[in-house]
């Protein structure tokens, strides 16, 4: 029954959306919201806020999606939620469709300072990771939400958000994606020289303690002088 409910309050609220009344259906959702945690249907109310963040982010309610995925990470710290799996991807579906939407909008016209999207998902994301490091064995999941928080900034910003993408990499589990940003950012920014692409090289090992260089060149179109001047670091990673 309760699943019923929830497709319900979706349908309803994806109708609102498309006629123009996202601000009606977000209230028609958080009523639904508050009566199946009323009811203590807490698997209801947490697949609605996540659906529904969806459909909000995915037609670019920003506001209004962020403030329903937050009620779901407040449902989890309340109910002491363990840090799986499953519970982590509801968090990262919402993001996941924050980047479609994003995908679909023309680039911002400054895009050295955080845009609305990734500014809103910023918010999310800390509280996601927040209630997943409070738990106990969370921070895998913690990495999960650093790594999808850093490709949602890059993705919005590029060269331009690399520091602030990097503080959610250098957090993340996933050192082969973060070493794909930096040779991206070499292409992407116009670094040519080998001096520009080192400092990218050592930005990226100064902010990760388990950073690679074996990832890195892997990723990196490195020239043989480069290669050599990184082989210090190459060898010590063979101690």
């Amino acid at each position: 029954m309760s699943e019923a409910v929830v497709a319900k309050a979706v349908r309803r609220l994806q109708e609102a959306v498309e006629r123009g009344s996202a601000y009606e259906g977000l209230q028609s959702a958080k009523s639904v919201y508050h009566r199946c945690r009323s009811r203590r249907q807490y698997e209801a109310s947490y697949n609605l806020a996540q659906q529904g963040a969806q459909v909000l982010l995915t037609h670019g309610d920003i506001t209004a999606g962020v403030e329903l995925a937050k009620m779901l990470t407040e449902a989890y710290v309340s109910d002491n939620v363990p840090a799986g799996s499953e519970a982590t991807q509801r968090l990262l579906s919402i993001l996941d469709a924050a980047q479609r939407f994003a995908s679909s909008q023309p680039p911002a016209a400054d895009l050295s300072q955080p845009g609305p999207i990734d500014a809103a998902c910023q918010q999310l994301a800390v509280a996601g990771i927040k209630w997943a490091r409070g738990q106990e064995g969370g921070s895998q999941e913690a990495q999960r939400l650093h790594t999808r928080m850093g490709e949602l900034i890059w993705s919005c910003r590029g060269w331009h958000g690399l520091a602030a993408a990097a503080e959610h990499y250098t957090r993340g589990a996933d050192l082969t994606a973060y070493a794909a940003v930096l040779a991206a950012c070499i292409q992407e920014s116009g670094a040519q020289t080998e001096e520009e692409s080192w400092h990218l090289c050592h930005f990226g090992e100064r902010n990760h303690e388990s950073f690679s260089i074996k990832t890195l060149l892997r990723a990196l179109p490195l020239t043989q002088k480069l290669e050599l001047s990184l082989r210090p670091y190459l060898a010590c990673e063979q101690l």
